[in-house]
């Protein structure tokens, strides 16, 4: 009796070890209610990344509402998923700071209000917008 508890013991753990995620293993994030920090622009096959002193994020909630950060300013605004991955923004609106030269606030702005698809892949999610070539990926923790 007690050799077959010890045996179902073990087995049981043994499950349990090898059925359990690695921590290079990523899980994919969903689109909604996770905070998007982008990490670059692709148009026309040319990457450019923000400035590192720079943030630029985004929220998609469930309510179909979308908040986030674009430099210095803030932005917000209504989305609707119209089918697959496919979506259109609705409204956008964004506060109205300078930010500096340097700074891709309009050009952050004006991707988002032209997005048109969505793809999430593990911890990354690509936003099209505009041209074909054009994409934004972003990344989450």
């Amino acid at each position: 009796m007690k050799i077959t508890n010890i045996v179902v013991i073990l087995s049981f753990s043994f499950l349990i070890f090898c059925c359990k995620k690695s921590p290079t293993e990523s899980e994919t994030k969903p689109f909604t209610n996770t905070l998007w920090t982008l990490e670059s622009f692709v148009i026309s096959s040319e990457t450019i990344r923000p400035p590192e002193d720079q943030v630029y994020n985004i929220l998609f909630s469930s309510d179909s509402t979308f908040t986030g950060q674009c430099d210095c300013n803030e932005i917000g605004g209504k989305y609707r998923i119209v089918e697959n991955n496919q979506i259109k923004i609705i409204s956008i609106g964004t506060t109205k700071i300078y930010c500096g030269e340097n700074s891709k606030s309009d050009d952050y702005t004006s991707a988002i209000s032209e997005s048109q698809s969505f793809d999430v892949n593990d911890s990354k999610m690509f936003l099209s917008y505009g041209t074909e070539d054009s994409k934004m990926t972003f990344i989450t923790k």
